[in-house]
C-alpha cells in the first residue's frame, strides 16, 4: 500500500517543521521513539494519522491529540510518553483480563507482566494518620518507599539487601525483607505458592480483592498475617494494597500517576551512608 499518511507534526523553537513515513513503513506508538529523532516527511491529515494508529477522533486520546497539534502546546514526545503508558496499561490489563482464568490467574499473569513500575502513594496507618511518597519498583529484587517530609524515612530493596534509613537520625538499619511493605513484588517470579499461605477472593462494586493470609504466624509478632491486592476490573489494574499486621493493625497503601515499564535509573536502589547498625 503506497498511500502515504500523516506521521507527526513536530513544535520547534523555529517554527512548525513537517516530516513524512510510508504508511507500509508504520509501527505502533509504542515501538516508535519521537523523543530522539524523526528522520522521515509528513503527508497527509490529522484524521489520517488518528486512523492508521487506532486512535478514534472523537475518543479522549484523539480530541487531546487534535488539540495539541493545532495549539501547539507542548512538543509531542510528551504526548507519545502519555500515550505509550496507555498502550502499557492496556497490555497490563490484557495480562489479567481473560474471562476463562481465574482470578489467581489473572492476578498472578498481572503482576508477572509488570517488570518496572513507578508512583506516587498516600499510605493510611492504623491510627488514621495519612503519609506521601513515591514508590519505585524494578523486577526482580528492587524497591524503593520514599517518603515525603515531614516523614524522614527511606527504604530500599536491592536483591537480599535492605535498608531502612532515618534521615533524622542520620542512621541506616538492616532488616529482614519479609517485613518491608510490598516486597513480594520483587520476586523474580510471583506465584503465591507456597504451604504457609492461602488465598481467595472478594469481587464487589468493580473491584476485585485479592487476599493472601499466612497460615502460621511468627512468635515474635513481626511481619504481616495478611495482604490485600485491591483491582479495579476495567481496565484490570493494581490500585491498592492493604496490609494486616499480627495484631489485626491495618495500614493502606494507595497508588496514583502509575507508570509501568519505564525505564528506572537503578541509582534510585544504591545507598551510601557511614553510619549503619545492624539489626539485632
Amino acid at each position: 500500500m503506497n498511500k502515504k499518511i500523516l506521521c507527526f507534526i513536530l513544535l520547534m523553537a523555529c517554527g512548525l517543521i513537517s516530516f513524512s513515513v510510508n504508511a507500509e513503513k508504520v509501527k505502533p506508538l509504542s515501538q516508535l521513539d519521537f523523543g530522539s529523532q524523526v528522520q522521515e516527511e509528513v503527508y497527509g491529515t490529522t484524521e489520517d494519522h488518528l486512523s492508521v494508529y487506532g486512535v478514534r477522533e472523537d475518543s479522549s486520546v484523539g480530541l487531546q491529540l487534535t488539540a495539541e497539534l493545532k495549539s501547539n502546546k507542548r512538543f509531542i514526545d510528551d504526548f507519545v510518553e502519555q500515550v505509550n503508558q496507555e498502550d502499557i496499561s492496556t497490555e497490563l490489563g490484557k495480562q489479567g483480563g481473560c474471562n476463562q482464568c481465574s482470578e489467581y490467574t489473572k492476578v498472578v499473569n498481572y503482576l508477572n507482566s509488570i517488570k518496572t513500575l513507578v508512583a506516587d502513594f498516600i499510605q493510611i496507618a492504623p491510627d488514621g494518620s495519612s503519609n506521601e511518597g513515591q514508590f519505585f519498583l524494578s523486577r526482580p529484587g528492587k524497591l524503593r518507599w520514599h517518603y515525603h517530609p515531614p516523614i524522614p524515612v527511606l527504604i530500599i530493596i536491592n536483591g537480599g539487601f535492605l535498608i531502612y534509613y532515618d534521615y533524622e537520625l542520620n542512621e541506616a538499619t538492616y532488616t529482614n525483607v519479609d517485613e518491608v511493605m510490598g516486597s513480594f513484588l520483587t520476586a523474580k517470579v510471583i506465584d503465591f505458592k507456597d504451604d504457609n499461605i492461602r488465598t481467595e477472593h472478594v469481587k464487589k462494586y468493580g473491584l476485585l480483592k485479592f487476599i493472601v493470609t499466612k497460615n502460621k504466624l511468627s512468635k515474635n509478632k513481626q511481619g504481616f498475617k495478611k495482604i490485600t491486592l485491591v483491582f479495579t476490573e476495567a481496565p484490570f489494574e493494581l490500585k491498592k494494597l492493604e496490609f494486616t499486621d499480627q495484631n489485626n493493625q491495618q495500614t493502606s497503601v494507595s497508588f496514583h500517576n502509575m507508570k509501568f515499564n519505564v525505564a528506572v535509573d537503578n541509582k534510585l536502589f544504591t545507598f551510601k551512608n557511614p553510619t549503619i547498625i545492624k539489626k539485632q
